[in-house]
């Protein structure tokens, strides 16, 4: 959890530090205004909180961890919750034997819960994670300018401008995209006290921004999407 914890304040203070002083990051690296105070959740009697796993619906084998994991070191962080510890929720997911599906089955969630002594459960899905990578086609041209020749008796040049011959490109084009919905269960009443459903994504040429490796930029956006989520407990 100290590992965790640690990424996320460098993740929330490296994205407000990239959204004042490197216009040349993607919009998606942004953290959009948070819900104002009146419209956030009012929590009370939620203090310790169980995280688990969240459903995965993406090809990424770890995508559900890496949502949960700054996740649950954010709302650490907050100072407002106790976290039930990772080991005791995949023993009781064990002991309940439950699949992906019931991770998300309000009910489970609240039998779940009940076991590890919380008094509410996150549970969601991750919904998109990926890089997708299809060509991309661009056209180029550039006009130049030429000098005509002087007529007889002519001692200033004409100056006129010919179009040049328009080439077309093929380059990769990067789509990178992130979404996902949680949700927190109070346990006693199987209420369902807050949600947020957070999509980000982006599409980058070749060459473009300063991020060069698109797989960094796909985990640079999830951690903005998670900080975006994370707002409503601030």
């Amino acid at each position: 959890m100290l590992k965790w914890s640690m990424v996320f304040l460098a993740t929330v203070s490296a994205l407000t530090a990239g959204c004042a002083t490197a216009p040349s990051l993607p919009p998606a690296l942004q953290v959009r205004q948070c819900r104002e105070p009146a419209q956030r959740p009012r929590l009370n009697g939620m203090k310790r909180v169980a995280v688990l796993e969240l459903k995965n619906c993406t090809a990424s084998p770890d995508a559900s961890e890496k949502v949960v994991g700054p996740f649950t070191a954010g709302l650490m962080e907050t100072g407002r919750f106790d976290l039930v510890e990772r080991n005791r929720i995949d023993k009781v997911i064990q002991e309940l034997k439950l699949g992906m599906s019931g991770l998300v089955d309000t009910k489970t969630a609240k039998e779940a819960g009940r076991m590890l002594g919380a008094d509410a459960v996150i549970v969601g899905e991750v919904t998109n994670y990926q890089v997708e990578v299809k060509p991309f086609e661009y056209k180029y041209s550039r006009d130049k300018t030429d000098l005509m020749p002087l007529p007889p008796g002519e001692k200033t040049p004409t100056i006129v401008t010919v179009p040049a011959e328009t080439r077309t490109y093929t380059v990769d084009k990067y789509y990178v995209s992130v979404g996902f919905t949680l949700r927190m269960v109070a346990v006693e009443s199987g209420e369902i006290v807050w949600s947020r459903h957070v999509a980000k994504s982006f599409g980058m040429r070749e060459g473009e921004y300063e991020i060069r490796n698109v797989n960094l930029l796909l985990d640079k956006i999830l951690d903005a999407a998670v900080a975006e989520a994370m707002c409503d407990f601030r």
